[in-house]
């Protein structure tokens, strides 16, 4: 069966390598294929996979490129590197003091998000293990903290039987649309995709994965589903 034949890139001035020179961080598309780059390293996946981040020669044929592209094989050093750095981090679950003068309630609500601070029933340790990873794959990512609307409650109590309790967001830089800084550098406004599963779909037997897509400001935050 012959191979199919895809027709290599060799115009420097188009390579669609993810590092190419002369634009930066100024067009969203050449930062987006290094998150990708990123990404992708640390899984294994895409051009790895494919072979599609391999060149080709100035001698080589379609044919014998392609398949050195298939015969290519990855050994996948950078996620075994990185993966030393992030799995010691709370193998053990920390213990934690709470200082004297926190009340009864408080120190519930505080319970209570240790072990669920997401919102989907994520404990802080794990998130946050999931952070460092993130970090070490990107060299950034970010943590936004934010609370469910409160109207007509009264007191800590009220609160925290209503389950008005903060909640966090795990954002990696590929899934950054757009972000907004004020002159202290604060982010006022930030867009990003994310999945989640369709709730309708939760206890079938294929749940449905839903794109989302979620706009946060000081002042609101919405949720757009794709499609």
């Amino acid at each position: 069966m012959p191979l199919e034949t895809v027709e290599p890139i060799i115009d420097t001035g188009t390579q669609t390598f993810p590092f190419e020179t002369g634009q930066g961080w100024t067009n969203p598309k050449t930062v987006q294929r290094r998150w990708d780059f990123l990404s992708a390293t640390f899984y294994g996946n895409k051009g790895y996979a494919d072979g599609s981040y391999l060149l080709p020669h100035k001698r080589e044929d379609f044919t014998s490129f392609n398949m050195r592209k298939i015969k290519a094989r990855q050994i996948n050093d950078a996620r075994a590197i990185l993966n030393q750095h992030v799995t010691p981090i709370f193998r053990a679950i920390p213990e934690r003091r709470f200082i004297e003068t926190l009340g009864s309630v408080d120190e519930t609500a505080l319970n209570i998000f240790l072990k669920d601070c997401d919102g989907a029933g994520t404990p802080y340790s794990v998130f946050m293990k999931r952070f460092a990873r993130a970090a070490r794959i990107y060299d950034s990512a970010f943590v936004l903290v934010d609370n469910k609307p409160v109207s007509n409650v009264m007191t800590k109590a009220d609160l925290l039987e209503r389950g008005n309790l903060p909640f966090l967001f795990l954002i990696t830089p590929d899934a950054i649309s757009e972000i907004v800084m004020n002159e202290k550098s604060e982010v006022t406004y930030i867009k990003w995709t994310t999945t989640r599963v369709n709730p309708e779909t939760v206890n079938t037997a294929k749940p449905e994965k839903q794109e989302l897509i979620i706009e946060w400001s000081s002042s609101y935050i919405c949720h757009t589903i794709q499609g």
